[in-house]
């Protein structure tokens, strides 16, 4: 009922479930752990994935049935400079189960938009991601991606959220280059659209106040 008060006042609703699947069965077993059990196809390993997955299946359902526009999924599979894993290992361990929870939120729901995080470098995985049924990546950390590169591959398949750094460019960037940046990014995204040029994460408290305000008078100011 609440959900259908929020669509009648025309408000757009979203619902987090960010950690879906590796990342919360990393944190109950431990991260090499799971990495060994993967790799050594050890039966417990698989058994806690398919329990985590169908946990998050349970949670898809429940927000696609009440409603929600977009469900926000994610778990971290990249890091600084590389993946996390291989390749192969995500597409036999990770892939197919993110797909089953998508694909149970969709049964109910068709038009429902999903997008997924993870930090890092991933475009080992985007392939993956898109095949599993994501319509929109974030942040695509530009620390670790080039996002003209990968608006280039992607863009007609992706919308994308993010691309604005919080490692570099805005604690330590001047206001003129977070406006630069900001416009430079909104311009790769062009007419098309696709893109919600924000921060790659939370603003820490190094952040300066004057590259907040800049970055949104350059949102304001972007002109296709």
């Amino acid at each position: 009922q609440e959900f259908e008060l929020f669509h009648r006042e025309g408000k757009f609703i979203t619902q987090y479930m960010q950690c879906t699947i590796w990342e919360q069965s990393w944190y109950l077993r431990g991260m090499e752990n799971m990495m060994i059990g993967m790799y050594s196809d050890d039966p417990f390993t698989f058994a806690l994935l398919d329990k985590v997955t169908e946990i998050a299946c349970t949670k898809a359902e429940i927000f696609a049935s009440a409603g929600a526009d977009l469900i926000f999924l994610g778990d971290d599979i990249g890091m600084q400079q590389t993946a996390m894993m291989s390749r192969e290992m995500y597409q036999a361990c990770l892939k197919p189960r993110l797909k089953k929870v998508i694909d149970r939120a969709r049964a109910i729901n068709p038009n429902v938009l999903i997008a997924y995080h993870s930090c890092g470098k991933v475009d080992l995985f985007i392939p993956d991601l898109i095949e599993a049924g994501i319509d929109i990546l974030n942040p695509v950390q530009p620390e670790c991606m080039d996002f003209k590169v990968i608006h280039s591959q992607y863009g007609s398949q992706l919308s994308f959220w993010g691309t604005l750094g919080t490692q570099q460019l805005f604690p330590f960037g001047t206001p003129d280059e977070v406006y630069r940046q900001t416009i430079a990014n909104l311009d790769i995204a062009g007419k098309k659209g696709g893109l919600l040029a924000t921060p790659t994460h939370l603003l820490e408290p190094e952040v300066p106040l004057e590259n907040i305000l800049t970055y949104l008078k350059a949102c304001r100011d972007f002109q296709c």
